[in-house]
Order: structure tokens, then C-alpha cells, then sequence
């Protein structure tokens, strides 16, 4: 029994020794894991770093986007009500009409620099016009009986 006692002391002893011996092996060995595992985390921090500018990046650009296409629906908007209250054309009535008829809405082809070039024409026509005196022709229309001379001819005519 004392043998026994003393055979598993001795290789208890042994154990720990050779444990020991080989704890500097394993702590190099842990602190190599250890270094590695910080460059891993390292690179990771880097990607979500980079991530991070990247989706800043396209929200910024989402941002403007959303931005431009509000610009452009308040555009729309009112150029639909200016051509309701100038020319008298209800866009989206006809857009559905056209929409509804057969083969559905088709846009034509349209030289749309020479309609830009008459529109301009027109407006520099209407502006050497000047303002209308639209009582005008009221007040004509009440005064070209009083101008009829007897005998059914009219007045400078002759």
C-alpha cells in the first residue's frame, strides 16, 4: 500500500514537472493565438469600418434621390395646375384617356426643340402686343351701331 501510495506520488511528480516544462511552450503557444486573434479583429474592425463609410455614402445619395424626385413631383404638380388654368387641358384626364384607349398612351414623336423655338416666337409675339384692353371690344361693339349711317352704310366706308 505504500508502494502503491508512493508509485502515485512519483508520477504525479513527473506529471508536474513535465507540465512545468511545458507551460512556456503552451503560454507562447496561447499568446500566438492571442496575437492572431487580435489581427482578425482588427481586419473585422476595418471592413465594418469601411462598411460603415460605404452605407453613410449611400444614404447620403438615397437622400439626394428622394430630394430631386419631391423636386420633381412639386414640378409636375405645377405644371399640371398651369396648364389646367392656362390652356384650359386637364393633363391627367387625358393622360387616362389615352391611357384607356386601345394600344394605351403612346408618346409621338416631337421635335421638341422646334416646339421649344414657336413657343418662344409666340411669347415674343404676344409681348410686342402689349396689354389688351379686353373692354374694348365691349365698348366697340356698343358704339358700332351708333356709327351705322342711314341707308345701311357704315361710317368711312365709301
Amino acid at each position: 500500500m505504500w508502494n502503491a501510495r508512493w508509485l502515485r506520488r512519483r508520477r504525479r511528480s513527473r506529471c508536474w514537472k513535465n507540465s512545468r516544462n511545458s507551460l512556456p511552450r503552451r503560454g507562447k503557444s496561447l499568446e500566438q493565438k492571442v496575437a492572431d486573434v487580435a489581427k482578425v479583429v482588427q481586419e473585422l474592425t476595418r471592413e465594418v469600418e469601411t462598411t460603415r463609410e460605404a452605407h453613410a455614402e449611400i444614404e447620403h445619395d438615397l437622400h439626394q434621390v428622394q430630394m430631386k424626385a419631391g423636386e420633381l413631383r412639386v414640378r409636375l404638380e405645377s405644371s399640371v395646375q398651369r396648364t389646367i388654368e392656362e390652356l384650359e387641358i386637364n393633363l391627367p384626364e387625358r393622360y387616362a384617356e389615352a391611357k384607356a384607349a386601345e394600344g394605351g398612351y403612346v408618346p409621338a414623336d416631337i421635335n421638341w426643340e422646334a416646339v421649344a423655338e414657336e413657343i418662344k416666337e409666340l411669347r415674343e409675339k404676344i409681348h410686342r402686343l402689349g396689354n389688351v384692353n379686353v373692354e374694348a371690344i365691349a365698348e366697340q361693339d356698343e358704339l358700332e351701331p351708333a356709327l351705322d349711317l342711314p341707308g345701311g352704310a357704315a361710317y368711312g366706308s365709301g
